[in-house]
């Protein structure tokens, strides 16, 4: 059973996981990057480890250049490994992508494991699938990741062996002398490389052509909906936005939503009412964020498929934090990426900037639990005068809202019909 190839793979699919199971986790932030980078770095450590997560800034804070063998100069390493020592830490973050070499170096120097911005975001992932769709997504993507990683276990002995899960990353250097026999030109070491990646490209093709049946449902559900005249409203937005509570007060369901990143992976669809009495569906989808892995982004086309196929996009934003308009960008990219073109962004787009009770220049004119607010035109003074009152570029109109307190909310549903009927050319088809 241990030999069997299957069982190889998955095997080496844990690699990522298995490293970071148990023990204290060290967030380190390269002192280059913007300050509000460290913010979501320990947000995205907390949401992994489930515990808040000591950290230190390393590096220059401006003309950094990357070393090829660490990424981090010698310097800021030894800080690392001093700062571990100090800790206790035996996991560290490095808010960055490294490539497999530079990990390898880096665990080295620091004698703990590392895990990169890309290894970590794919390692949230991984906890938060539930349904058979998002674990097969999820899977391709760590195979992607890891199968461009690959690296060589040490047995007991300390003798290279079989190349899966371990420390030692391989390199077309020490290609010709791995494996046990130590002649060089290859030897057992390379042809258990040439396996392995073979068992991997195997997996992968079966993942990919269960995912494209994922893909003819989803595609023949839309269809569905298309005969029926039936409108549908995506739900994007940079994670953590409040994209489930806004769909929830929105829809009368509930639906967990946690304060924490990723919470959702599996698009949740529920029916809409609107103020004509007639109704739309409402989509929500995985959240965004800030250099997504192409990984995820390739692995999880069927989810995302949603919003291209969407009738008109709700954009999700936090408008109580410092970063608004770097995260609005950031989803603006993501959206182009997935095929979307900016006259699409222009006329299918509202932008929904949310958690308006958390604004310190918004006033408490709204009754908790309403759906009515007096006036949606006051938008907040500091933020909103960024824009003027014209809408900006990836967006089509624009509604200050609260998903927690209802704040906005009737003004949004008025916005979004109005939207259907100007997209779709017909009003929105009545309930049966």
């Amino acid at each position: 059973l241990l030999g069997h190839p299957i069982f190889s793979i998955l095997h080496s699919l844990r690699c990522l996981a298995s490293r970071m199971d148990g023990g204290d986790l060290l967030v380190v932030q390269p002192r280059h990057q913007a300050r509000e980078h460290l913010q979501e770095a320990l947000r995205l450590a907390e949401t992994f480890s489930g515990e808040d997560c000591p950290h230190m800034e390393i590096g220059k804070s401006s003309g950094f250049r990357p070393y090829p063998s660490t990424f981090l100069g010698p310097g800021a390493v030894e800080s690392i490994y001093g700062r571990c020592q100090e800790l206790g830490c035996d996991r560290v973050f490095v808010n960055a992508p490294l490539s497999g070499v530079q990990l390898r170096n880096l665990e080295r120097a620091v004698k703990c494991d590392v895990i990169d911005r890309i290894g970590l975001i794919i390692g949230i992932f991984a906890q938060r699938a539930q349904t058979k769709e998002a674990k097969l997504q999820v899977e391709l993507a760590k195979l992607e990741y890891e199968s461009s990683r690959l690296v060589r276990v040490m047995d007991a002995s300390g003798m290279r062996g079989a190349f899966g899960e371990g420390r030692e990353v391989v390199s077309a250097r020490d290609r010709g002398s791995s494996g046990s026999s130590g002649l060089g030109g290859g030897g057992p070491g390379e042809r258990e490389l040439a396996l392995q990646k073979s068992r991997i490209g195997r997996r992968k093709r079966m993942l990919k052509k269960r995912i494209e049946d994922v893909r003819k449902t989803r595609a023949l559900q839309r269809k569905g909906r298309k005969r029926n005249n039936a409108p549908t409203v995506a739900v994007v937005g940079y994670t953590n936005a409040g994209k489930t509570t806004l769909v929830s007060k929105l829809t009368n369901k509930h639906l967990r939503s946690d304060d924490m990143l990723f919470a959702t992976l599996d698009p949740a669809v529920k029916r809409l009412d609107l103020p004509s009495g007639k109704f739309a569906l409402l989509v929500d989808t995985v959240g965004f964020i800030s250099d997504l892995p192409v990984q995820l982004v390739d692995a999880f086309q069927a989810t995302l498929e949603e919003v291209q196929e969407a009738s008109i996009i709700l954009h999700v934003l936090d408008a109580s934090i410092p970063d608004v308009l770097e995260q609005r960008e950031s989803v603006i990219q993501i959206l182009r990426e997935l095929g979307l073109k900016d006259e699409d962004l222009s006329e299918r787009v509202i932008e929904v900037w949310n958690k308006a009770d958390n604004m310190p220049d918004i006033p408490d004119l709204w009754t908790p639990g309403s759906y009515q607010s007096p006036k949606n035109e006051f938008m907040g003074e500091g933020l909103m005068s960024q824009f003027g009152r014209r809408p900006g570029r990836g967006c089509s109109a624009r509604v200050m809202v609260s998903a927690l307190n209802g704040f906005g909310l009737d003004a949004l549903l008025h916005e979004v019909e109005q939207k259907v009927v100007a997209v779709t050319g017909s009003r929105p088809w009545a309930p049966s």
